[in-house]
């Protein structure tokens, strides 16, 4: 919880308002879709995303309209070292894409939302391949 939720919160809330004082600013928000479909192996690690998820609409409300608060919830990009090819398949077979996402498309999505547009705030992008819509 510490690591996952407290210091996020606080480094956000910290150079938040700094940012809102100033007149811009942007946040991004690392998540998980486990904020979404909690991992039952790892309950406080989906509950500390989940609290993300949630200061960050939270955050996005309070420094509007100077800063923008976001997240992104990646799904399966890189896969573990140990991970066999079986345990990767049955993990791919769970992706309505049909594939894991590329690191390129997660770095695109990160450009979009810090360059990209100003008229989102308070939000998580999913970026699961629809993962999390057939768990």
């Amino acid at each position: 919880m510490a690591v996952n939720l407290k210091a996020p919160f606080f480094l956000a809330q910290h150079f938040g308002v700094q940012m809102k004082e100033r007149g811009l600013g942007k946040i991004l928000n690392m998540v998980d879709i486990a904020a979404q479909r909690p991992y039952l192996r790892y309950l406080p690690y989906s509950i500390a995303k989940a609290g993300v998820v949630s200061w960050t609409q939270a955050l996005g409300r309070a420094l509007a309209p100077e800063v923008q608060v976001n997240a992104i919830a990646p799904g399966t990009i890189l896969f573990p070292e140990q991970f066999t090819e079986a345990a990767k398949s049955r993990i791919v077979k769970k992706i309505p894409a049909g594939r894991t996402a590329t690191i390129d498309e997660f770095l695109r999505t990160v450009d979009f939302l810090l360059a990209g547009v100003d008229y989102i705030t308070g939000q998580t992008i999913l970026l699961d391949g629809g993962r999390t819509l057939s768990w």
